[in-house]
């Protein structure tokens, strides 16, 4: 009787399938990554006009500055990647940050979101690993990590000529909205609270908040994607004015 038991009970996990994975919070955006063609003006844009500050960069295999990281607040950053663009117009991507990126990573996996194989720590020193939306944009997550450069920096580099201490919102083209709806709401919970058009004929932004964070995704809705040298130009305060595929907006 005891082994007809212990049998029964080893196979109630295959009858029953493995626990479902619960998605760990996502508190919010982190950053937004952009290309430049060139450095100096966009510091002189970002740092003296602006008035934020730079508390890092990564180089370039020439020693140069690949990556110079202009900081917003204690979580949020622009990354000004000071090199060529993909061909893809100047977005690189964007980035929003959780609790648990291993969690996340399983809980994505489990929703068939194409995931890597393990959780990796950037040069920076967090936890973060890369997936892709609908529309083919690169959304970094970040766990951030207490022996990480960003908390080393915490509470500095934040002078008060700085514009904004606050990343309000991302905005990205949209080709497909119920594809996005279904990935961003669906999967990652974000929750749409506002939506709006430009014309009384089509719908033109949708805008979709973390479900435990306070700043937002915008839409910016397209029949047709434009080819990404075609892209607009934003109008958003806190971006250099050059056409990129993507917007972050400061309060």
């Amino acid at each position: 009787m005891t082994r007809k038991l212990a049998v029964l009970l080893s196979i109630v996990p295959l009858l029953c399938g493995a626990a479902e994975i619960q998605r760990p919070k996502i508190l919010g955006v982190a950053h937004m990554a952009i290309y430049v063609k060139d450095l100096a003006k966009t510091r002189q844009f970002y740092e003296d006009f602006l008035g934020y500050a730079e508390p890092f960069t990564l180089p370039n295999k020439a020693g140069g500055v690949r990556i110079a990281f202009v900081k917003i607040n204690d979580r949020q950053y622009l990354e000004i990647f000071n090199e060529a663009d993909r061909g893809e117009g100047q977005l690189n991507h964007i980035s929003f940050y959780t609790d648990n990126a291993g969690q996340m990573r399983d809980y994505l996996a489990s929703k068939g979101v194409k995931v890597p194989e393990k959780v990796g720590k950037g040069q920076t020193g967090n936890k973060n690993f890369n997936i892709n939306d609908p529309d083919g944009h690169i959304v970094e997550i970040v766990e951030y990590q207490p022996d990480s450069w960003t908390a080393r920096e915490a509470g500095k580099f934040m002078p008060p000529t700085r514009l904004s201490d606050h990343i309000m919102h991302l905005g990205v083209l949209v080709g497909d909205l119920d594809k996005s709806m279904n990935f961003y709401g669906g999967i990652l919970g974000f929750k749409e609270f506002w939506r709006s058009s430009g014309s009384p004929r089509m719908l033109s932004w949708v805008n979709m908040r973390p479900p435990d964070g306070d700043d937002y995704l915008e839409f910016m809705l397209y029949n047709k994607l434009p080819a990404p040298r075609s892209r607009p130009a934003p109008t958003a305060p806190g971006i250099t004015p050059s056409p990129i595929c993507c917007r972050a907006c400061t309060t």
